[in-house]
């Protein structure tokens, strides 16, 4: 998405649209998941999301590993 004047301001697709999108394009699923999850909380400097860890706030889906496509949510 972009403003009025051409300024990039973000995506306006999910998550897990984007790591289908970067499977598709050839990225393996495990880099596809680090760059939407890891990457960006590391980025915020979060420590309570983009990580699998005691305390962390999760939500986990399933994905298709050959194409990461969504395909449920588990929790």
């Amino acid at each position: 998405a972009t403003l009025a004047d051409g300024t990039l301001v973000g995506a306006v697709s999910l998550v897990d649209q984007g790591v289908a999108n970067l499977v598709a394009a050839g990225v393996p699923i495990a880099a596809a998941a680090n760059a939407a999850t890891r990457t960006p909380a590391a980025l915020l400097r979060t420590r309570e999301v983009g990580v699998i860890a005691p305390g962390a706030a999760a939500r986990f889906i399933a994905v298709d590993p050959s194409s990461g496509a969504f395909l449920e949510r588990i929790a």
